[in-house]
């Protein structure tokens, strides 16, 4: 699992800023003032490209718009709503109680979705990415978000041993065969959808995608602030980049099977 989180660093456009400005130096120090300029310069160009707010939101709406938001009315019925982890921190110290983060959409969603009648179930997956000693894992904690919305405990089943998107796909769809459910609305963030869809299906799900946390928007913005680079942007960026590099992987080891 370890190795399943660092290997994306290998991409990440951090990674390179670090590795050529080190470069850099190491060669200034050399007195190879030309080629430390070559790589310098490659490092500054990597992080304004990557800070840049338009490059940030071209990637992330690149996934976003691949499955559009609706209403819950106007979603079919299903089998079974599908809620992915996420939407959560766990009470870690110094928290003394989970907190909701920027995909605790999902969570409210998912409840909306029952009590529109979409589903007569819902299934929360997520375990603990990293196993921590005295506390529950995110499936848990998203049970107890929904019964204090109003979904009744006989109505909810947990998964709470997959550690990643895949595990929850799989382990899902064994518990769902087990009820004989084939059909889900799969509740997950907009631009996590392409991932989590595409493995959803690879176990032989019938998905309906539940799109929620929908960021990008056109809310209008002076047009500056879209030139100015951030950090923020850069996050965006990388995360972005990463739902990609999951998505063209799994899809390869698909076309290798």
């Amino acid at each position: 699992m370890l190795l399943h989180k660092l290997l994306p660093y290998l991409f990440y456009p951090i990674t390179w800023v670090v590795v050529l400005a080190t470069a850099g130096l190491f060669l200034l120090w050399r007195a190879r003032t030309r080629a430390a300029l070559r790589v310098l310069v490659a490092a500054w160009l990597i992080l304004i490209v990557a800070a840049s707010p338009g490059v940030a939101n071209f990637l992330w709406y690149s996934l976003e718009r691949q499955y559009p938001q609706q209403a819950p009315e106007k979603l079919p019925a299903a089998g079974a709503i599908v809620l992915l982890g996420g939407g959560i921190e766990l009470p870690a110290p110094p928290r003394v109680m989970p907190e909701l983060n920027d995909a605790a959409d999902r969570v409210w969603f998912a409840a909306e979705l029952y009590h529109a009648g979409k589903a007569p179930l819902i299934v929360v997956s997520g375990g603990q990415v990293f196993p921590n000693p005295g506390l529950l894992t995110e499936a848990d904690y998203h049970l107890q978000l929904l019964l204090r919305m109003g979904v009744p405990q006989s109505a909810i089943v947990l998964e709470n041993a997959s550690s990643n998107t895949a595990d929850n796909a799989v382990l899902t769809a064994q518990t769902l065969r087990a009820r004989d459910i084939d059909t889900v609305l799969l509740v997950t963030s907009a631009m996590h959808m392409p991932r989590a869809s595409f493995l959803f299906r690879e176990t032989g799900l019938a998905v309906i995608p539940a799109t929620c946390d929908v960021r990008i928007s056109t809310v209008k913005e002076p047009a500056v602030l879209g030139m100015l680079p951030s950090a923020q942007a850069f996050s965006t960026t990388e995360a972005g980049l990463r739902e990609w590099m999951g998505i063209l992987l799994y899809r390869a080891r698909a076309n290798w099977r």
